[in-house]
């Protein structure tokens, strides 16, 4: 309108360069407004109906979601390795990961070892299955994940429901408790578990 303008909506037949077509302009703005607002509360109210519930929401690599919304294992054959014709399911991988953690006691060398176990890398990502290639900041945090010790996560973490498939639980609290450990210590001595400084004592 300042620049000489003047704007007509075609649906509505709405000429801004009016009162009346102002005022009406004004008032689809706040019943679009409000609508939104409707439907934002009701996406809260349903999400906050289901953390009450303990369901999950996006269930992670290994886990897959039962009729009641609990996350139960995925122990759909997800891969099979050419060497011994293998066939592994995602659960098997995820427990393989955290034993060699627990082996190798490194996030780099872990991940290494287990993208080569699998022949993927960053330049075959595209061509690999989701969930194989593991980098150390991802390792990590699969590790962390509190879906592996039973527990469901909402909010990114910041709100944990408890004990909500003790019987789906991959990893136990003392091996977390020994992943946490060496973890923070190769990180405050050396990034990933970098050979230039001296590392967890048992780290080899």
């Amino acid at each position: 309108i300042e620049s000489g303008v003047i704007l007509r909506t075609l649906d509505q037949n709405i000429v801004l360069s009016t009162a009346a077509g102002r005022t009406m302009a004004h008032m689809l703005m706040v019943f679009g407004t409000g609508e939104s607002d409707f439907k934002t509360e009701a996406v809260k109210a349903g999400t906050a109906y289901r953390r009450r519930q303990k369901k999950a929401f996006h269930p992670p690599f290994v886990y897959c979601k039962d009729i009641d919304g609990k996350l139960v294992f995925d122990d759909q054959e997800y891969i099979c390795l050419l060497d011994g014709k293998q066939i592994l399911t995602a659960k098997d991988i995820a427990r393989e990961r955290i034993d060699l953690y627990l082996k190798e006691r490194s996030l780099r060398r872990t991940a290494r070892a287990i993208n080569e176990i699998y022949g993927v890398g960053q330049a075959s990502k595209v061509y690999s299955r989701p969930g194989l290639l593991v980098s150390p900041s991802g390792l990590r945090n699969r590790l962390h994940n509190p879906v592996l010790r039973g527990h469901t996560s909402y909010l990114r973490g910041q709100e944990i429901a408890l004990h909500t498939h003790p019987e789906q639980r991959l990893m136990t609290d003392r091996e977390f408790e020994a992943i946490k450990e060496v973890t923070a210590v190769n990180k405050k001595v050396g990034g990933w578990g970098a050979q230039s400084q001296k590392r967890h004592p048992m780290s080899g």
